[in-house]
């Protein structure tokens, strides 16, 4: 899968970064480290995305054993908001290919 991946590349990149001579070729060395900085980040988004998921759902089930309407309510709000981004990023990613920059249209 992509999440794998992206998980392996990164270990591939710290153990690269780790090179005392890394330095040396400093058009390489930057290329990694902005390529490392990338992917840490997709990994940080991802990871802070299901722990909210995780939170959202957690709030959602105590809200139902507690018969709380307003929480269960608010849970279920906050869901939706959660997949509506998901679908968004989603989109997103599909549109970040190289060609991408290059206006179409569809008739």
């Amino acid at each position: 899968s992509q999440w794998k991946w992206l998980l392996e590349r990164s270990k591939q990149l710290a153990v690269v970064l780790e090179k005392p001579d890394l330095w040396e070729d400093p058009v390489f060395a930057g290329n990694v480290s902005r390529e490392q900085g990338e992917l840490m980040g997709k990994i940080k988004s991802v990871n802070q995305f299901e722990q909210q998921l995780m939170e959202h759902i957690d709030m959602l089930r105590l809200a139902r054993e507690e018969g709380d309407n307003e929480l269960e309510t608010e849970s279920m709000r906050a869901l939706a908001d959660m997949r509506r981004d998901a679908k968004e990023k989603e989109l997103n990613a599909l549109l970040s290919g190289d060609n991408d920059v290059y206006p179409c249209f569809i008739e």
